[in-house]
């Protein structure tokens, strides 16, 4: 069956279904659930995108407020801040002020002591309450920073015993039986002045302590305390090389100039002992050439100069000389010298055998 005849065939003859046709109202719900899910799809898309936004500006805030909390800001680590000064100006006044409070207190326990012995437990009291406060505030400034192992607990073993401090004075300030010199004991203006003036001890320890407290929370920074220390060492580090460095530099040019002078007089050394040596050469080869001569047997010179500390080189199959250290000796009769030349009759073979010039060479005939 040809291809045309099979194209031509009903889907009835083929077997394949009819196709079936969607009523408007059906293809109608599938386009509206399909607009559906495309608006949810966009709309779950603008949350994610949105949430994603929100995260990311949260965590942003987050890092600038640890910024903030932390030592890491550049801004307060070079100079001094106002705020410093201001706090040492007021903790000052504010001991002195706590020194007067507890003299009234500890003057109440201690009457019948020494004046001395009462300054001694005021000045002691004193210390304590600024010492625990303001070491309360270094640690709960450095919790907030997260720096070093400072924990909360840590924080409260300071802070309790700075209220169990205060209330203890304030007690014995409140019930205290000594009267003043204007009202009798026992009156009600007595106890009046002296409530007034156990919670006017209250106030002020409690001020005296925010002062030492909350004034180290906000100058603490051991960045920039380590910077400082760091400059300063710096500073007197350059000051001690300013000091230094004349010597240093005449130091090390008169070592170079002992240098430069050493290397010259090795030089000089090497060259004179290889001048030498190369005069002995000549003398033991012009030696060996008059002995020749004279025995008439050129042979009896081979083993003459063999038990020299310092033979010949080429004797005995050797390339090379060497000097009673062990170095290898390279001279020959020009070699170069640094020094001065010594007179020629120093170094003339004619002088030692007084027979003829070094410049002429003796032959058989002439001996």
């Amino acid at each position: 069956m040809s291809e045309r005849t099979m194209d031509e065939r009903t889907p009835e003859q083929t077997g394949d279904a009819l196709p079936t046709e969607v009523p408007p109202e059906q293809a109608a719900e599938e386009r509206a659930a399909a607009e559906r899910a495309a608006a949810e799809r966009a709309a779950a898309e603008q949350a994610a995108a949105e949430r994603a936004a929100a995260e990311e500006k949260a965590a942003a805030q987050a890092a600038e407020l640890k910024r903030r909390r932390s030592y890491e800001d550049p801004g307060e680590v070079s100079g001094r801040s106002a705020g410093e000064l201001i706090y040492v100006l007021a903790l000052a006044v504010t001991a002195g002020a706590d020194l007067a409070a507890f003299h009234q207190v500890v003057a109440i326990v201690l009457s019948t002591e020494q004046q001395w012995l009462v300054w001694l437990m005021v000045a002691g009291f004193t210390a304590c309450s600024l010492t625990l406060a303001h070491f309360a505030g270094r640690l709960a400034r450095d919790i907030v920073a997260g720096y070093g192992p400072a924990s909360w607990r840590q924080f409260w073993w300071l802070a309790v015993p700075w209220v169990l401090l205060g209330l203890v004075a304030f007690l014995v300030r409140l019930i205290g039986v000594q009267a003043t010199a204007s009202y009798g004991i026992g009156s009600t203006s007595a106890d009046s002045a002296r409530i007034a003036a156990a919670f006017m001890f209250l106030v002020l320890y409690a001020a005296s302590g925010a002062v030492a407290g909350i004034g180290e929370y906000l100058t603490r920074n051991p960045v920039r305390a380590g910077y400082r220390r760091a400059l300063r060492n710096h500073k007197q580090a350059m000051r001690e090389l300013e000091r230094s460095q004349p010597a240093y530099e005449h130091a090390v040019q008169s070592y170079r100039r002992h240098a430069r002078a050493r290397d010259r007089e090795k030089l000089n050394y090497e060259a004179g002992r290889a001048q030498r040596i190369a005069f002995a050469d000549e003398l033991k080869r012009y030696a060996a050439v008059l002995i020749a001569v004279h025995l008439q047997e050129p042979n009896k010179t081979e083993a003459l100069t063999l038990p020299d500390r310092l033979p010949l080189a080429g004797v005995a199959g050797k390339d090379e000389r060497r000097g009673p250290d062990g170095k290898a000796i390279r001279a020959t009769p020009h070699s170069a010298a640094a020094i001065e030349a010594a007179p020629e009759r120093e170094r003339g073979p004619a002088d030692v055998f007084s027979l003829r010039p070094r410049s002429t060479h003796p032959t058989a005939k002439d001996g």
